[in-house]
Parts: C-alpha cells; sequence; structure tokens
C-alpha cells in the first residue's frame, strides 16, 4: 500500500564542502535540498526548515526545491550527478523527507513510486567521477512499510601519496528513519523524530563525532522513546532507524 499522499518533501541535499574525511582537508561547500510537498504531510516543512538551518549553520550552501515531480526529482538528479562539477568540494548529502512503501519505493509529489537505487547509481564513481572517492550521504524520512513496531521492557546491570581504483559503489552512506516493513513517526507540528533528532545531535555533536558516533547516539535516543499506534490498539509502539553504508574512511560533518 502507498503511504497516503500528504506532502512528499524530498530534500536532496547537496552538503558538499565543509563535510569531510577526517583524515583529509576541507575543501568547497555546496549543498542541495529538493523538497517535493503535498499539502497535508504535515510536519515535514518543519522537518526541511530545521534540516537547511542547520547545515547554513555548519557553512554549507543549501538549495531547497519544492513541489517536485517525479520527472522533476530526476532531473535534478542528473543535473547534481552529471552537470555539476564536485571536484572543488568534499562530500555530496542527500536527504530525502517522503511517503513510503514496502519493497523500499519512495513517492513523488505526483504519487508515482521510486527507488532510492534509481538515484544512488548516478553517483557511482564511475558515472560521477568528481564524486569518486568522496563520502556520499542519503538520509531517508520516509515509512518502508505499514507495520508499527512494538517493543519489550528489559533490564540491564549497571604521509605518503597512494594512486588506486575506487569500487564503483564505494563511499555511500545511507541513514533511514525505520528499518524495513515498518512506518516511520512524524509529528504535525513538531516535523519527524528521526529528521529533528539527528538534527539536534548535529547541532550539539558535529564537531566532535564521527558519523558512526553521531549515527549510533541518534538511533539510541528514538530506540527510548514511544509513540501512539493504531487507533485500535491501547499500545505504544516503537521506531529505531538503520543505517547501511560502504565508506572507506571515517568522516565528520565538520
Amino acid at each position: 500500500m502507498v503511504s497516503s499522499i500528504y506532502s512528499v518533501c524530498v530534500p536532496i541535499t547537496d552538503e558538499l564542502n565543509r563535510k569531510k574525511w577526517l583524515e583529509s582537508p576541507s575543501a568547497g561547500i555546496g549543498s542541495k535540498i529538493i523538497q517535493s510537498d503535498y499539502t497535508d504531510r504535515l510536519g515535514s516543512d518543519e522537518d526541511a526548515r530545521r534540516f537547511e538551518k542547520l547545515f547554513k549553520s555548519l557553512n554549507y550552501n543549501v538549495i531547497t526545491l519544492k513541489n517536485l515531480n517525479a520527472r522533476g526529482i530526476f532531473r535534478q538528479v542528473n543535473d547534481m550527478a552529471f552537470e555539476t562539477d564536485h571536484s572543488k568540494m568534499d562530500c555530496f548529502v542527500c536527504c530525502i523527507l517522503a511517503h513510503g512503501e514496502a519493497g523500499g519505493r519512495l513517492i513523488s509529489s505526483d504519487g508515482k513510486p521510486f527507488t532510492l537505487s534509481e538515484i544512488t547509481t548516478s553517483f557511482s564513481s564511475s558515472r560521477c567521477d568528481t564524486l569518486s572517492g568522496k563520502p556520499k550521504i542519503f538520509l531517508i524520512q520516509a515509512c518502508r512499510g505499514e507495520e508499527f513496531q512494538g517493543g519489550a521492557n528489559y533490564s540491564v546491570d549497571a604521509g605518503c601519496s597512494v594512486s588506486y581504483s575506487i569500487p564503483d559503489q564505494a563511499d555511500f552512506f545511507v541513514g533511514y528513519a525505520t528499518v524495513a516493513g515498518y512506518k516511520a513517526h512524524r509529528h504535525r507540528t513538531a516535523g519527524s523524530v528521526y529528521i529533528q533528532t539527528l538534527c539536534e545531535l548535529l547541532e550539539r555533536h558535529a564537531a566532535k563525532a564521527d558519523i558512526h558516533k553521531l549515527f549510533t547516539k541518534v538511533h539510541e535516543r528514538i530506540s527510548k522513546m514511544e509513540f501512539e499506534g493504531p487507533a485500535d490498539s491501547p499500545w505504544k509502539v516503537k521506531q529505531i532507524p538503520e543505517v547501511k553504508h560502504t565508506l572507506t574512511k571515517n568522516f565528520k560533518f565538520v
């Protein structure tokens, strides 16, 4: 089932400059957000606003594009991947705020499904050579199914230059708001749990924590939250984000 078509927010954010590998000097800064908005995906505008504010504060150039249909999304992807010179940039970050459904499909503003892989393949080392060897980070705020996650109680006791080839799918980092098959929670006015938590922790820890420690903190914070479940259920439900990556070096956002 397709998530109800409220507002598909697709910040495809291309934040290049100050994002850097820990081992390399920083270069330039650039960032693009594509926000595709339906009229009633409530809270999505707040996510985009905070995301844009945060990355501008980290000295990224941010461009926000709204209400993109499927054709518009791929036009922007092609422009970023094939028509933009990233040689002076250190990183590419794409944040997608959208409705999603099982099978990894995301929904554009005109209701057409597309997959993340249709976007990421455009940024592979062989197709986007000016981002070869640089981190390409994708953050996905979208449901990945219709199921609600349950929870369980538990207790615990207290120098040299080297030339080498780059694998085509190397240096990608994908952060999902939830695991496959489950809903991602979003407040009608305050925004989504995932983006708001990520922005808060980036504001506090971007200068100190590498990407792995940062997202572990995000996962820990969200795992302790509880949300309203189905209307006919008295039980609270849970959410846990997920990360997949092929990074070959450690990375900080500043």
